[in-house]
């Protein structure tokens, strides 16, 4: 899996240049990825980034382990939600997003879980030949089930 400059997972692209250079020139294959919930690294709604941030709110307070021993009481889950959650409705992008529960969560790979849990598939995020001007779009896929080799 290589560099995850842009989160953790499975690196795809759906322009076939691109796919050579993140094979390392080897082998390329075809697949096939729901198209459903991608969070954008660029651009990201008020709404969503309030869905984000209530969610991580709820699971970090009431799920995970480390979380609800930090936070017991309503007074530090207030403190957690005005330290840590209202920072992601500030975020311009997706990716700012991503970067900001993965400072909270511990890691990428945690992340990645998180936001799969809540009904994301994946991350989705702009690119572009420099020799050709072409642009295409690049995702981050957080689970390998959800990809669907073709060929």
């Amino acid at each position: 899996m290589g560099n995850q400059a842009y989160g953790y997972g499975f690196y795809l692209t759906d322009y076939y240049e691109c796919a050579k250079e993140y094979s390392g020139n080897g082998y390329v294959l075809t697949v096939s990825v729901p198209k459903i919930k991608y969070l954008s690294y660029s651009g990201i709604s008020m709404s969503e980034k309030n869905n984000i941030a209530k969610k991580l709110f709820k699971y970090y307070t009431e799920i995970d382990k480390y979380g609800k021993e930090a936070y017991p009481t309503q007074e530090t889950r207030q403190e957690f939600w005005e330290n840590e959650c209202k920072y992601i409705l500030d975020c311009e992008t997706g990716g700012n997003v991503y970067g900001i529960i993965a400072s909270i969560i511990g890691s990428d790979k945690e992340t990645s879980e998180f936001l799969k849990s809540i009904g994301y598939i994946g991350i989705k995020f702009p690119g572009s030949d420099g020799n050709t001007g072409k642009k295409f779009t690049n995702y981050v896929i957080f689970d390998a089930r959800d990809i669907i080799v073709m060929e």
